[in-house]
Order: C-alpha cells, then sequence, then structure tokens
C-alpha cells in the first residue's frame, strides 16, 4: 500500500513538475521580451522559444530522477530537499545549453536561459514547499501516516520509540508493542 501511494505521489510530483517548467518557461519569456523587452534587437515570438520545451523538459525530468528528486522525502529536511532539488535544477541547466550547441541552435537568449532557470527554481521549491505543508498537516489529522507495531521491548525500542515521537515529519505512529516478557506485578 506504501510503495503504490508513493508511486502515486511521485506520478504527481513528475506531473507537477512539467507544469512548472512549462508555466515558468512563458513567464520567463514574459520578463525578458514582455516586461524587460532588449532594445534595437529583434526576438522571436513565444511559440518559437516553446518548441525547446520538447528538449527541456526530457532533460529535466530525467536529471531530476537520476537526482533523486522523485525518491521519499519522508525522513529528509527540507532544506535538504530544497538544496538537492537545486542542484538538479543547476545541472539541468547547463545541459540544456550543452543540447543546443550539438543541435546547433543560437537563437535562444542567454538572459533568457537565466531568468528561466531563476523563475523555476522559484516556483519549484514553492511547490514543494507547500506540498510539504499540506502532507504534514494531513499527518496531523492521522493520514499519510505508516502504522507500526514493534515486537520486544527493550530499551533500543524505548530509545527507537522517542525518536519516533520526536521526529513526527517521519509519519510513522506505534500502535502497540509486543513483549512476552512478564513482569513481577502482572
Amino acid at each position: 500500500m506504501i510503495k503504490e501511494n508513493q508511486k502515486a505521489l511521485n506520478r504527481i510530483y513528475i506531473l507537477c513538475d512539467i507544469l512548472i517548467i512549462i508555466v515558468s518557461f512563458i513567464y520567463a519569456w514574459l520578463i525578458k521580451f514582455e516586461i524587460f523587452p532588449p532594445e534595437h534587437t529583434m526576438w522571436w515570438p513565444l511559440m518559437h522559444y516553446m518548441q525547446y520545451l520538447l528538449y527541456l523538459i526530457p532533460i529535466y525530468l530525467l536529471i531530476y530522477s537520476v537526482s533523486g528528486v522523485y525518491s521519499p522525502m519522508r525522513q529528509i529536511r527540507l532544506r535538504f530537499e530544497m538544496w538537492n532539488f537545486f542542484k538538479a535544477n543547476t545541472i539541468s541547466i547547463l545541459t540544456f545549453p550543452i543540447l543546443l550547441y550539438i543541435l546547433k541552435e543560437s537563437d535562444i537568449s542567454r538572459s533568457f536561459i537565466s531568468i528561466f532557470y531563476g523563475v523555476n527554481v522559484f516556483f519549484g521549491w514553492t511547490f514543494r514547499f507547500f506540498l510539504r505543508k499540506l502532507l504534514h498537516a494531513a499527518r496531523r489529522k492521522g493520514f499519510n501516516q505508516k502504522h507500526m507495531l514493534i515486537v520486544g521491548y527493550s530499551s533500543a525500542a524505548e530509545s527507537y520509540i522517542d525518536r519516533l515521537i520526536s521526529n513526527p515529519q517521519w509519519g510513522y505512529e506505534v500502535l502497540g508493542i509486543l513483549d512476552d516478557e512478564k513482569t513481577k506485578n502482572s
């Protein structure tokens, strides 16, 4: 059940990342060519730039996947998740001009690529931050949790339970402890 839920969440992440890349691309074009248009030069319309998304989206998704952006983040602190996302975006945006060079495409603005990078990182961080907060709120209400039954009681089990209680973001709930030892007062 947990693996199926993780697969469903990863699919949602991938779809949202595709949408974020597209929206970031459009916003970057608007910022570069509509809000701050270059003086004395011609530029390509948005639809011409949109063709690069056919290369950009697979590059990003592949590097996100290899970088571990889609691995479970339940036990990872937010700053490490954001750092991992930042690194994956940096690698992706550095890979894109190399691909353009190989394809002999030179009609895309370098400043546009920089603006796209910044906008995409901002939107991606914002999405991941709010999704994490949403999942934490669901865990507090009893959803999106892994329920555990601990077999055997010892000081190690007690310290493990203490760690689970002190880290609710992990999403584990101890339902009980099974132990075959009887105490003297039982």
